[in-house]
């Protein structure tokens, strides 16, 4: 490396070389009187014709339904007028042909109509959900008079700040009648002391500031977080072979780096730290060193001199956190919700727009420093656009958090010692401001789940509409409680307790718990409830008939998901023998006989299904007996749905070893039998339970009747093993997944 060439860009960049320290910023409070609530401005034009678009294609999708069902009641005579011909001597050769013709024509229009009605009523459940998107996350709140807010950011103007100068260049702010003057940070900025004293409206920071800010006494709240993985962390020369904490033997980096400081102290690691001066000159001098960087600018600059460096974020390290988030006061935030809900959207838009086209927005802020050079903007774009996405934002949108990360970084300052008073963390974020958001502090919401008998650690829907609670709680705030049921008689009790503890939702499990869920729901009309497996009602099955206003009652294609289920069954096994162990004999236990039955009848005709039912779903001792009953019996596949008493089945094919398989319910189980483990037949409970959470926080949750099918994404097979099976049950699944979507495969529920 050529050491003048290194010191020659160093000084060039000198001042963008900095911007490896994070400087500290949090939150503040602007506590003027609150103006009137702004309205949505929402295109009504545009929705009531989409909503006139949704009826049309409903309507479509019944007639559609009407005719397939006319068609498969006319194939049904035709089955049985050949039936009895074929009985009935007097019927001729030519008069036999004919109806078999006939058979076949009916069978032909059938299958036709099926598909007509399935790709109708998708079009309607797609049209039907741009409604609900058009009304929801595409509202757009406009301030009754132009406000004027400001806010102090943590650096000199660079991409980092895409958000806010491109909702600047393209009027997002504009638009929503909000005047934003962006203050450029720099050395000695805290925009936490500007908030808090009210010389600004929002300020810019890392969470590790804002929760130092908040263990000094400062009330902040978050809203807002560009990156989803800090940018920030060690750079280091490739040569060195550095990967981990434990190859750092000497850094540079700024003093009181929270990051560094909790790795440190929780590795107990004995590094020597070198004082950072901005310069990259001492680090290209010394192989062996780490120093302070940022992902998206310092690998460029080094680059630039003759480096080969390599990028060690604070996330790779051990230490995940958020980077470039906005925050104001509990104060400002709680009177002043319709201001800072329009900042949000516009700073979303803002960042949106720049990944989707980032060179306006680098010119500009080009324009306004111009030592931040263009293509130092393109090479940070380029790292950016990693960092911004994640699976909260996938579901919640860009500028989205999570109460794990929060609750990571808050815990883990207070354990290493970096603060010595603890720090709620859920009371430092929240993303209630976000399009589609309630702009209300959901921190004291309660996201209540009762289980049926099996309770939690079933390995199956308790459990997964545990992780739906969870994730609602870390994802969008407040939090999850679990009431569990030993019996049938504790679910009324249990479900009132919920709704007396104030739970904003409140999730019942499984078709037991039904009746139970009427009767409180109906005595608590202003609650809102789950109900998993069932149909809050007097109906059954797939019927919708009459349901609760306030009961979101979600059903699975069971069936279709037990299809693909016996695919690989039916190719499997080696005795052709195989087993069916359910809990109940209720709907959904029946829906997955069926759709196994069939699928297994469509790849081995030869394969016998044998059925034995538990009479429980808690009682794993004689789902293991009726399982070694089973295997006794010449069966070499036990397909489990029975809940907790399924778990015996798992027990039982561990002991006898290789040659006995297991196929379980609702998800991947392959953790209880690794060597035993085929597939599952899966629904996605824990998405049903957070999307209802989602509507409840953003105002739209509504009672009804959902049946989450193959075609929507709901049910399926174990992905996570799914390639370890052969090429030839991989490609026999695929091709039903494709028959069934189109529906030239029709699975019939059996209820």
């Amino acid at each position: 490396m050529s050491v003048r060439f290194f010191q020659k860009s160093a000084r060039l960049s000198i001042a963008l070389l900095a911007v490896f320290a994070l400087v500290a910023a949090a939150c503040g409070d602007d506590a003027d009187d609150a103006p009137a609530p702004a309205a949505p401005a929402v295109d009504t034009a545009a929705v009531d014709a989409a909503e006139a678009e949704a009826d049309a294609a409903r309507a479509e999708a019944d007639t559609a339904r009407a005719e397939a069902d006319a068609a498969a009641a006319a194939a049904a005579e035709a089955a049985a007028a050949l039936e009895a011909a074929a009985s009935d001597a007097a019927v001729s050769d030519e008069e036999m042909a004919e109806l078999e013709a006939q058979l076949a024509a009916a069978e032909e229009a059938a299958s036709a109509a099926e598909s007509r009605a399935s790709e109708a009523e998708a079009a309607a459940e797609e049209a039907e959900m741009a409604v609900e998107s058009m009304a929801v996350a595409g509202a757009m709140t406009v301030l009754p008079e132009m406000t004027s807010v400001s806010i102090q950011t943590d650096w000199f103007p660079s991409t980092d700040h895409a958000a806010l100068y491109a909702a600047d260049l393209l009027g997002f702010f504009a638009e929503r009648n909000l005047d934003v003057e962006i203050r450029p940070g720099g050395p000695g900025i805290r925009a936490a002391n500007d908030v808090v004293t009210g010389n600004v409206t929002f300020g810019m920071a890392i969470p590790e500031n804002v929760v130092l800010a908040s263990a000094g006494g400062a009330d902040l709240v978050t809203f807002f977080a560009t990156y989803q993985q800090s940018p920030i962390g060690f750079m280091v020369h490739a040569s060195s072979g550095a990967s981990s904490l434990d190859d750092l033997a000497q850094v540079q980096v700024f003093p009181g780096q929270v990051f560094w400081e909790v790795l440190k102290r929780e590795n107990n690691l004995q590094v020597e730290e070198i004082a950072f001066d901005g310069s990259l000159v001492a680090w290209g001098e010394n192989e062996g060193w780490a120093v302070q960087a940022f992902a998206t600018t310092s690998p460029h600059f080094a680059r630039l001199a003759g480096a080969d460096p390599v990028m060690l974020t604070a996330t790779s390290l051990g230490f995940r956190s958020y980077a470039t988030t906005l925050f104001t006061s509990d104060d400002y935030a709680a009177s002043n919700p319709d201001v800072v809900r329009a900042f949000t959207e516009a700073a979303q838009a803002g960042l949106e727009a720049f990944l989707d086209d980032p060179g306006p927005v680098i010119a500009h802020i080009n324009g306004i420093w111009p030592d931040f050079e263009i293509s130092v903007g393109e090479a940070a774009y380029d790292v950016m656009t990693e960092l911004v996405v994640s699976d909260t934002t996938e579901q919640l949108g860009l500028g989205a958090m999570n109460g794990s990360v929060w609750g990571g970084v808050a815990g883990r300052m207070f354990d290493a010692g970096v603060i010595s008073t603890a720090v709620n963390s859920a009371d430092l974020w929240t993303n209630a401001f976000l399009p589609g958001g309630t702009g209300v502090d959901m921190t004291g919401f309660r996201w209540v789940m009762v289980t049926d008998q099996a309770g939690l650690g079933d390995e199956g829907f308790n459990d997964l509409a545990w992780a739906g609670i969870s994730q609602a709680a870390s994802e969008l705030g407040g939090s999850g409680d679990v009431i569990e049921s030993s019996e049938q008689a504790q679910y009324v009790p249990n479900l009132q307790q919920s709704v007396d503890a104030g739970a904003n939702l409140t999730v019942g499990v499984g078709f037991l718990i039904t009746d139970a869920i009427e009767e409180v729901a109906e005595a608590n009309p202003d609650s809102n409830f789950v109900l998993i497996d069932a149909v809050a009602d007097s109906a059954r099955g797939f019927d919708p008939g009459d349901p609760l206003p306030n009961v979101q009652s979600v059903l699975y294609a069971e069936h279709e998901a037990a299809y693909l289920a016996g695919i690989i069954a039916g190719m499997t096994t080696q005795a052709d023998k195989l087993a069916y162990v359910g809990g109940i004999e209720i709907p959904p236990t029946v829906r997955f006989l069926s759709g196994f039955q069939q699928g297994v009848a469509s790849v081995n005709s030869a394969a016998e299904v044998t059925v034995s039912w538990v009479g429980a779903f808690d009682d794993p001792t004689t789902g293991r007996e009726l399982s070694s009953a089973a295997y006794d019996d010449g069966a070499d596949i036990v397909f489990e749905v029975a809940g907790l008493s399924g778990l015996g089945a798992y027990e039982e094919a561990k002991d006898r070893g290789a040659g006995h398989w297991v196929i379980g319910t609702d998800t991947c189980k392959d953790q209880l039998a690794p060597d035993n483990y085929l597939t599952s037949a899966t629904k996605d409970v824990a998405g049903s339970v957070f999307r209802a959470a989602q509507q409840v926080a953003n105002g739209t949750f509504a009672g009804g009747v959902s049946v989450l099918d193959l075609q929507g994404g709901y049910v399926g097979v174990c992905e996570k093993t799914f390639g370890s099976l052969s090429a030839e049950i991989q490609d026999a699944v695929n091709a039903a997944v494709e028959g069934i979507k189109s529906g030239s495969i029709t699975v019939d529920p059996g209820v």
